[in-house]
Formats: structure tokens, C-alpha cells, sequence
């Protein structure tokens, strides 16, 4: 999550990149509808070219979801900066569509960039579903850790 304009609309932006996603990406919003309570916040879904439904699913079930919609696929951070760019929000977020958001991620993220001690990116802990941590975040990379985490049992981290 970064900090962006001065004269914002809505406390946090949520950026989501979307192709033939349609199940993960109902599940995602559903999170966020359900697990944000004390922000505001808009949500832009770039739809990179779905044949799934993905953007009649969005108009039917989240008609408060600003969609861009594509026509033939873009990449990653091209559909972000199309996201970026149809956002009004103080703060920024970059999430994937097979995300699922913990109650009260988003509040605490805001909250946490407000406090005004000149934070200006900010990263959200992954977990796997069972509530692990995901291995690939939260620590430096090298070769001798990726060779590690090949070889050695998987480790839970507090």
C-alpha cells in the first residue's frame, strides 16, 4: 500500500488485475465487502479480456466495483497502472484476485498508515489457507535460503 493524493475521495484504492478469475475474484471481494468496516475505500478491477463472466458476475453481484475493461490481455503491472490510474483514494493497494482478506486487514492497514511517522509503503503478511505463513514473504531471498527452503521441511513462523 502506498500513500498517493493529497485530496483523496476514499481512505484506500484496491487495485485488482482480473483474467477468467471469476470464482477467486468473488471470493476476494466478498472478503473485503464483509471485512471492512471502519475505511473507506473503492475497489477498481482491471478485467483483462474474460470470457468467464468475471465482468457480468461483477455488474450483477458488486455493482460498487469500478471496472476497466479490456479487450485483449495486458500484463501485471500494465493492468495496475490502469488501476492506479481510475483510483481516488489517499492510499493504494495492489491485491490479486485469489486473495481473501482477513477481518479487518484493510482497517488496521489505513490506521497503520495514518499515524503520520512518514510510512510510505506498507506490506501485509500472506498466509496460506490453513493460517501459515507463506514461506515467500517476510524474509530477505538469497541462493542459500532458496536451496534451503527446497531441501529442509517447511517451517511455521510466528
Amino acid at each position: 500500500m502506498t500513500a498517493v493524493g493529497e485530496n483523496p475521495s476514499v481512505d484506500l484504492s484496491v487495485s485488482i488485475a482480473n483474467r477468467n478469475g471469476k470464482d477467486f475474484l468473488r471470493g476476494c471481494l466478498a472478503s473485503i465487502r464483509s471485512g471492512t468496516r471502519r475505511i473507506s475505500y473503492e475497489i477498481v478491477v482491471v478485467d483483462n479480456g474474460s470470457t468467464d463472466g468475471s465482468r457480468e458476475m461483477l455488474r450483477d453481484e458488486f455493482p460498487e466495483v469500478r471496472v476497466v475493461a479490456n479487450e485483449t490481455p495486458r500484463g501485471y503491472g500494465a493492468s495496475h497502472n490502469q488501476g492506479f490510474e481510475a483510483s481516488r483514494g489517499r492510499y493504494f493497494l495492489v491485491l490479486n484476485n485469489d486473495m481473501t482478506v482477513r477481518d479487518g486487514a484493510f482497517d488496521a492497514m489505513v490506521e497503520r498508515m495514518g499515524r503520520g511517522d512518514n510510512v510510505g509503503l506498507l506490506g501485509c503478511r500472506l498466509l496460506n489457507p490453513d493460517g501459515t505463513m507463506q514461506v515467500s514473504c517476510g524474509r530477505e531471498s538469497s541462493v542459500l535460503r532458496m536451496i534451503a527452503d527446497d531441501l529442509l521441511p517447511a517451517r511455521v513462523q510466528a
